[in-house]
């Protein structure tokens, strides 16, 4: 009874952010990329290894349509109960700690889920005021990660452009 009545006094934090981040890709992006596919598609060919170029061609295409790709708007929400994003409520029992980056402005909270595929959730933070009041309300449920910055694939993912 006392634990529902502590859930109740948090506060809560209400935003939207975008699904994933976009990138610009112009002609040259895709004639970079065709370029460096290209030789592989064509050696591929030449040592008659069709399962390899089967695998580099899909590869082509998936990186082709997720430029076509449009990212939808998350409604998100931290609270004395957990994490939900959209539909999706995360208790704080399946989470494990939470963690903030800035890259080049952009604000993000970074959550270790139990999930064993989905283990990091990044969710994008409309500003500084909403990263302090989250900080609060998570830190009284989960241990904040000091010294982490931006996950590994949200870092490759930038550096490429998908």
């Amino acid at each position: 009874m006392m634990e529902n009545e502590q859930t109740e006094q948090i506060s809560s934090v209400e935003w939207e952010a975008e699904e994933f981040e976009t990138h610009p890709r112009d002609l040259n992006w895709y004639v970079v990329r065709g370029g460096l596919l290209l030789p592989v598609v064509v050696y591929f060919i030449y040592i008659k290894n069709w399962i390899l170029l089967a695998t580099a061609l899909m590869l082509g295409v998936v990186l082709f349509l997720t430029g076509k790709l449009k990212s939808k708007i998350l409604r998100c929400k931290v609270d004395g109960s957990g994490v939900t994003i959209n539909d999706k409520a995360l208790s704080y029992d399946q989470l494990k700690t939470f963690w903030f980056s800035n890259i080049k402005g952009a604000i993000k909270l970074h959550l270790i889920s139990t999930f064993k595929l989905m283990t990091v959730i990044s969710l994008n933070i409309s500003n500084i005021e909403s990263e302090n009041k989250i900080r609060s309300i998570l830190s009284q449920f989960l241990p904040e990660s000091k010294n982490k910055g931006e996950d590994l694939v949200d870092k490759v993912n930038r550096f490429l452009k998908l």
